[in-house]
């Protein structure tokens, strides 16, 4: 029954690979799915292969480059660094707060590091979560190394 809907032709290494077919032949036995960080990696795969050419096309946009063909060494670095300094000013406000300045304040060390941590509380608190189910542990289960690695997999699988 299986060897008509999951035919060689078909095969997709980031979307459509063994450890789909291996997730089909667990349902269909009744013994239920895997873990979700079984499949995680192959979900990065493939939100990096739409993620990379984004960036790089921001990168030549950075240096003005019109040609869609083209690409020069750096695009990729300039197109993340480009998203990342999109949100600077906001990681320098939200310091400057948490600080207790106005954001007509002097930069003060410690501004965007602080922002960052502000900004993305709840994000890493998502991102505990998610590791700790990957692993099949209660929400408020101790802390074990690869918990938010294994968050932001997920988190990035999905997108």
């Amino acid at each position: 029954e299986l060897a008509d809907q999951w035919q060689g032709q078909d095969y997709d290494i980031l979307n459509r690979n063994c450890t789909d077919f291996s997730l089909e032949c667990c349902k269909r036995l009744g013994v239920g799915p895997f873990p979700g960080w079984v499949k995680s990696a192959a979900g990065l795969g493939a939100n990096a292969r739409d993620l990379v050419p984004y960036l790089i096309g921001r990168g030549k946009r950075f240096r003005h480059d019109d040609k869609e063909d083209r690409f020069v060494v750096g695009d990729l670095a300039a197109g993340v660094l480009g998203s990342f300094s999109d949100n600077i000013g906001k990681f320098l406000d939200k310091g400057k707060s948490v600080r207790g300045a106005e954001r007509e304040d002097g930069y003060q060390f410690g501004d965007l590091t602080r922002g960052m941590i502000k900004c993305g509380k709840g994000k890493l608190k998502k991102a505990l979560a998610e590791g700790r189910a990957a692993r099949d542990a209660p929400p408020d289960a101790d802390y074990r190394i690869g918990d938010f690695t294994r968050g932001m997999i997920a988190d990035l699988a999905r997108k």
